[in-house]
């Protein structure tokens, strides 16, 4: 996340219309980027997940700008709403960490296949578990354990996998997460936020999550109600550059 380098602080407005052109910015390379590589065939799965992700980051990116008043996208800004916000940078922050992970990072062919396997027999148990709660048929859901089995018979010939620790390897099998790494790992080694970036980062997922952290102080301050308020500009404007740096390093 950026910082202030003037020597007097800014106000929390000025802060907030310095921090919003750049991330406009940001989104308008991002998009460019998007639609030049549009018609592009990826040759590696790699490249087709990076691809994947890249448009999937730049669609929330927009859908962030229509929440942040005085953008293109909502010029008339008369409401400020942190809380709304937070579920979309959050979902901006956690597929700019997918990207990098499945797409952008370079690491040995054998792991990059295993980290497909992995993101896939989780996709492949969503769905199992999604289509037997809505009563689905017996062929659709056997579809799905076989596609899985195929999944898992695949990562127990994968190098990489074999040399993960027993526990992990029997975790990871169950299909219950979708990254070998964990989310502070891959932060890690995107080099991106430090520890209050991080922290932050926790803050936007309590309001994503609706935790009682986000509207226990509804009202102090004429926060979380929509008017103009200091509370909100700030935590938007911090979202907003913290989601800056995501998109930036995407694209670089």
């Amino acid at each position: 996340m950026t910082g202030n380098d003037d020597k007097s602080p800014q106000s929390i407005t000025e802060h907030y219309w310095t921090v919003l052109p750049k991330y406009i910015a940001a989104v308008d390379r991002a998009i460019t980027l998007s639609q030049k590589t549009g018609g592009y065939t990826p040759d590696s799965p790699r490249q087709h997940w990076a691809l994947v992700l890249f448009t999937r980051l730049c669609s929330a990116a927009i859908s962030v700008n229509h929440l942040c008043p005085g953008s293109p996208a909502n010029t008339a800004g008369t409401h400020w709403d942190f809380s709304s916000l937070a579920p979309l940078v959050r979902s901006l922050v956690r597929t700019g960490l997918m990207l990098f992970y499945l797409g952008t990072e370079v690491v040995g062919e054998d792991e990059s296949r295993a980290r497909v396997l992995i993101m896939e027999l989780r996709d492949c148990m969503e769905r199992l578990h999604m289509f037997q709660n809505y009563g689905a048929s017996n062929e659709k859901i056997r579809s799905f354990e076989v596609r899985a089995d195929k999944v898992r018979t695949e990562l127990s010939s994968n190098s990489y996998f074999a040399r993960l620790p027993a526990q992990m390897r029997e975790s990871l099998l169950k299909g219950d997460r979708a990254s070998i790494l964990t989310e502070d790992q891959i932060l890690e080694r995107m080099g991106i936020l430090d520890q209050k970036g991080r922290a932050f980062l926790g803050f936007i997922s309590s309001h994503a999550d609706v935790s009682p952290l986000s509207y226990y102080l509804t009202g102090d301050k004429d926060r979380g109600r929509g008017g103009e308020n200091d509370t909100d500009k700030i935590y938007i404007a911090t979202a907003v550059d913290l989601s800056c740096d995501f998109i930036l390093r995407a694209h670089a």
